[in-house]
Formats: C-alpha cells, sequence, structure tokens
C-alpha cells in the first residue's frame, strides 16, 4: 500500500471516529444535558426538549456603582435572543460582547450578570444561572461551565424577574428551536 493510500485511509479514519464519538460528548458533562445545553451541538436528541425562559441582564459598572438593564433587542435578532436565554456559551458571549463594549466606551473591567429563569419540559421554572456570577470575568472554554444551576437543585423561580413585566408575552417565552 503506497503513501498516499495510507494518508487517505488514516485520514477516513480518524474522521470516522469523531463522527462516531461525538454524540456521546453528553456523558462528559455533568447533569442533564437537556437543561445545560452545553453539549448539545453534536449530541443525538436535539429537539426533545422544550423551554419557557425569561431573562434580565443587568450591567454595573464598578467604578460609579451605576447599574444598567440591558436590551439584549439591541443587539441580537430575535432568533439569537432564543438561542442565548438557554444557551450558557452564548450568553457567555453576550457577556463578553457588553464587556468590551463597555471597554471601548471609557468603562472598564463592566460587571454583566444575568437573572435566567428556565422551565424545562413544562416544570415549574427554575433558577438557571447563579445570579451572582460575573459573566464578564468567567473565561470561555470547552470544560463544564460552573455558572449553571443544576436541574434538580435549582431553585424554583415563584416570583418574576426585575423588569420582566415589561417584556411582552412572546418576548419572555420561547420554544427551542431545531
Amino acid at each position: 500500500m503506497g503513501f498516499g493510500r495510507r494518508a487517505v485511509l488514516m485520514v477516513m479514519t480518524v474522521y470516522f471516529v469523531i463522527q462516531l464519538t461525538l454524540p456521546f460528548s453528553q456523558y462528559f458533562y455533568p447533569g442533564n444535558v437537556l437543561w445545560r445545553h452545553e453539549p448539545a451541538y453534536f449530541i443525538w436528541h436535539m429537539k426533545l426538549a422544550t423551554s419557557a425562559t425569561e431573562t434580565h441582564i443587568v450591567a454595573k459598572d464598578p467604578s460609579t456603582g451605576e447599574e444598567y438593564d440591558v436590551d439584549p433587542r439591541i443587539h441580537l435578532n430575535a432568533k439569537q435572543i432564543r438561542k442565548f436565554r438557554t444557551n450558557p456559551d452564548m450568553l457567555l458571549q453576550y457577556a463578553h460582547f457588553l464587556a468590551r463594549q463597555a471597554q471601548d466606551n471609557g468603562i472598564p473591567n463592566l460587571e454583566v450578570r444575568a437573572q435566567v429563569r428556565s422551565s424545562l419540559n413544562r416544570r415549574p421554572p427554575r433558577m438557571f444561572v447563579y445570579p451572582d456570577v460575573n459573566l464578564a470575568e468567567v473565561e470561555r472554554s470547552m470544560s463544564p461551565v460552573a455558572f449553571l444551576y443544576p436541574l434538580e437543585t435549582a431553585p424554583l423561580a415563584e416570583k418574576p424577574l426585575r423588569k420582566a413585566a415589561e417584556l411582552s408575552e412572546t418576548e419572555n417565552t420561547d420554544t427551542a428551536d431545531p
């Protein structure tokens, strides 16, 4: 067997091994994958969950203590907003974006916190993200994020979030897209 054939065979073997193992990445993350959404890009049961989510983002200038309510509709389209509410990586990316925007406008070290409550498959709404975590400081990585409540122990979200009454019903509720 020539070098060219061996190289092609190696590349194809690596490709098929990746294709066969990626769907099992869900087993390397703790908790319910339908709640956490972290390895959801490569798993097989993508549309087995629906979620109703309510999100409130607060940015704080640490030098003045002034807090700002952030309206994601300014920067994101409707599909992005539906996705980022329950996707921890997208939520983190948005927090980093806000921090970069603030830095460019003379506000260094902006703190970004999110209050997110979510209902998975018609369960009672629960807190999704720890609201005291500064998301602008959290580094992105492939490892499981530490700022999510586990589904089993997430506190029930009995009362509405701040400013939630100002949003229309269609903006507060979404169904996971395939």
